[in-house]
């Protein structure tokens, strides 16, 4: 029996479409990933909900309660580059320091050391030394800056 050829290109769909990250779907998807020019290291995982280690994730819809999510740790060093491609960033943290977070979600907010910010499919973090540098006024100190975007924002200099 001969299979209809657009059951055949369904089927090879579904089957490419469920690679790991849930990143590489037909049409491409830009995994999520983070550049660092913090002059710090960063804790990135590709692993959330599972893993040996614990993440501090805030809850979704309100940004508040923290809870912990299984989770894998690895590190990132100064002017270093992860994700994107066949690697999916899922979430990032500084384990030694607070930071500023700008997001489309959350908009411009202190995060405490050790509380994980989301990186989800078709965005980017990057995270650098020096706030004032984007465009902020008040003095931010000394902490580590990170914005979080699509990657078609970053290329067009869209917001969020």
């Amino acid at each position: 029996m001969l299979l209809p050829l657009s059951s055949l290109l369904l089927s090879t769909l579904l089957i490419h479409s469920t690679s790991a990250g849930h990143c590489r779907r037909i049409p491409p998807t830009p995994c999520g990933e983070v550049d660092n020019t913090s002059g710090r290291t960063l804790t990135y995982t590709t692993q959330l909900r599972k893993g040996p280690d614990l993440c501090d994730i805030p809850d979704y819809k309100y940004n508040v309660e923290i809870k912990p999510v299984p989770c894998k740790h690895e590190h990132l060093l100064d002017q270093g580059h992860i994700g994107g491609q066949d690697i999916d960033v899922d979430a990032f943290t500084f384990d030694d320091d607070d930071y500023w977070l700008d997001s489309y979600k959350t908009g411009l907010v202190m995060r405490r050391k050790g509380v994980w910010t989301l990186v989800g499919d078709l965005k980017q973090a990057r995270c650098f030394a020096n706030p004032q540098v984007r465009g902020h006024g008040e003095d931010m100190g000394k902490a580590p800056y990170c914005e979080v975007r699509t990657h078609l924002s970053f290329m067009f200099g869209g917001n969020k």
